[in-house]
């Protein structure tokens, strides 16, 4: 049996807030820390803030590690840069994978936990918008769960249109399927939406994807990315990434995960003043040569955690368990 080596990335992810008045205290929640668990291993991570401020973990519903930022005092301007290195490897060969049945992933998806993922969401649910792109483009499900899902990933791949600003984070799940442009954003919700529809559990993923100079990849300008996941049985959860009519793999590394957009933001929060805001994110990702393999998927092995605060520089460490994902199965 041949194991996938690690691929291992360096991350760096800048955020930037400027107001044109006055800001006179924010609080924020952010998602930045990737996931430490399912063969994805978090090597460091380091969150930096400008103005000062002191971040604090906490773990969310879904597993995923956030930090809360208090920024007291007046500014016009916030800076976040959170650092990372991560292990990945490929997942399951989802073509070793024998079939299954419809009645076979019913009688097992009906567990607790997979409840959120098969209900509809504030941003994924059912709707006339929904069926009548399913008529127009004849989408149905085939005998085999994991191949309809594989079809329905390249037929929105065929049927749809990446073009970047044609929506907002605010954008419909109507509005997109209507237009019939987005970003992966979209193209993750329409494929969440369609398979709760058919009764798979499935959740939106928000990361990284690492872009190879290849011309079909539609996600070239950012490495920021989104993909859809599900849940089927045998294989557990596997990723497939509509955007790129792809299956996820060691280039893509996973940081928060949920019912849909509004569950992962990667930034949320509540300021006192500041009157029109304008934001800016640039995010850098490249492969490094892996300091080790030891430890990958083991729980004795821990991550560093570093959280700083700029310009002080007050450095504080601390160490998160390997598996923060709660009930994942």
């Amino acid at each position: 049996m041949t194991v996938a080596l690690p691929k291992q990335y360096s991350i760096e992810h800048d955020t930037c807030f400027e107001y044109d008045e006055t800001v006179n205290y924010k609080v924020m929640l952010v998602r930045l820390q990737p996931r430490n668990d399912r063969g994805q291993h978090l090597r460091t991570f380091s969150l930096t803030t400008e103005p000062d401020a002191n971040p604090v973990a906490c773990v969310d519903s879904f597993g995923n590690v956030c930090h809360t930022i208090s920024i007291f005092g007046k500014s016009t301007k916030t800076h976040i840069r959170s650092t990372s290195r991560v292990n990945t490897i490929n997942g399951i060969d989802l073509d070793a994978l024998q079939p299954i049945t419809w009645d076979e992933l019913q009688n097992q998806s009906r567990r607790v936990q997979f409840w959120h993922y098969l209900a509809p969401s504030q941003l994924v649910y059912p709707g006339e918008a929904l069926d009548d792109f399913i008529t127009k483009h004849g989408l149905k499900p085939g005998p085999d769960p994991l191949v309809t899902l594989r079809k329905l990933c390249s037929d929105l791949y065929n049927q749809l249109e990446y073009q970047p600003g044609s929506t907002t984070v605010e954008s419909s799940l109507e509005f997109f399927l209507e237009k019939g442009k987005g970003v992966c954003q979209d193209y993750t919700h329409a494929m969440l939406a369609l398979g709760r529809k058919w009764g798979i559990p499935c959740r939106y993923v928000s990361g990284y994807l690492y872009i190879h100079s290849t011309s079909n990849i539609h996600s070239q300008e950012v490495a920021s990315h989104a993909w859809p996941e599900f849940w089927l049985p045998e294989a557990g959860w596997i990723g497939l990434d509509p955007t790129n009519d792809s299956v996820v793999d060691h280039r893509f590394v996973r940081v928060a995960q949920g019912r849909d957009y509004a569950d992962v933001a990667p930034t949320r929060g509540v300021i006192f003043g500041g009157g029109k805001m304008s934001i800016s994110v640039k995010v850098t990702m490249k492969p490094v040569e892996p300091e080790s393999t030891t430890g990958i998927g083991h729980e004795k092995d821990q991550a560093q955690v570093h959280l700083e605060t700029l310009p002080w520089q007050r450095k504080n460490s601390i160490k998160v368990p390997p598996d923060q994902n709660g009930s994942d199965q």
